[in-house]
């Protein structure tokens, strides 16, 4: 697991990507970065695989008691909810299929 802290632009947007210069692929997920604050990483790379996992969140991996430290706790009165979507696109360099 690895933590970012991701720039923001001059609107509050922030971004990460993965490419593959290889095949001309990539995936970029862009987020209000105000909505969330905290970006993990993470990696698999066992034998016969290799997942990457791009996580803007809420909340750190720091647990609830650091939270409440820092003032910055999440919480949704029961029975609440609330809808946060990061917008993901895909992109293939020009003349691939």
């Amino acid at each position: 697991m690895y933590l970012h802290e991701l720039a923001a632009d001059e609107n509050g947007r922030s971004f990460a990507a993965v490419v593959n210069r290889k095949l001309g692929l990539g995936v970029v997920i862009d987020f209000d970065a105000s909505l969330f604050p905290y970006f993990m990483e993470w990696k698999s790379t066992g034998a016969g695989d290799y997942v990457v996992g791009l996580e803007p969140s809420n909340s750190s991996v720091h647990g609830r008691g650091w939270h409440e430290q820092r003032g910055d706790l999440h919480a949704i009165a029961p029975a609440g909810q609330r809808t946060q979507v990061p917008d993901l696109h895909r992109h293939r360099r020009r003349g691939r299929d």
